[in-house]
């Protein structure tokens, strides 16, 4: 696979369920730009170790809108934004990119992706239930993976 950005053959294969990709160890969270966001290795067989993170951005201004992103060699592939604006309207969708340089796609999830209800608060059950799900859209198996919660108040 390349080594800089990430190609069609990338996409297409990472977001297909011949990949295997595998988040594991612990979900290591850090402030970044006034969210918390947690991040994780995934391991993919012709990947190198760390070409693969998936990340879980959680911004406790606006916790119902949490977006789990997957970077491939530090640059974002696709997301699942839950409950985030999109051309004037607000609806959990994934965007992703088929190369590095191409301009994101738009998609709304299945009807069937889990709600979560706009609001002043999320509990940490349903943040770890809806960043797994998302993580599932986005072919990558988190089994191994340590869910922490975000730490508590606002990030500095």
């Amino acid at each position: 696979m390349g080594t800089n950005g990430f190609t069609r053959a990338d996409t297409g294969y990472l977001l297909s369920d011949q990949s295997g990709a595998c988040a594991y160890g612990d979900l290591l969270w850090k402030p970044r730009n006034g969210a918390w966001r947690g991040a994780v290795a995934v391991a993919c067989a012709g990947y190198d170790e760390d070409d693969l993170i998936l990340e879980i951005n959680y911004r406790p201004k606006r916790p119902s809108e949490p977006t789990i992103v997957y970077l491939v060699r530090g640059e974002i592939m696709a997301r699942v934004d839950v409950n985030g604006q999109h051309s004037g309207q607000r609806f959990t969708h994934m965007q992703y990119r088929k190369t590095s340089g191409e301009p994101e796609i738009t998609e709304p999830v299945p009807a069937t992706f889990i709600t979560v209800p706009l609001g002043p608060a999320i509990d940490d059950d349903l943040l770890r239930r809806v960043s797994r799900e998302a993580a599932a859209l986005l072919h990558v198996d988190t089994s191994a993976l340590e869910w922490t919660p975000p730490p508590e108040g606002r990030p500095r």
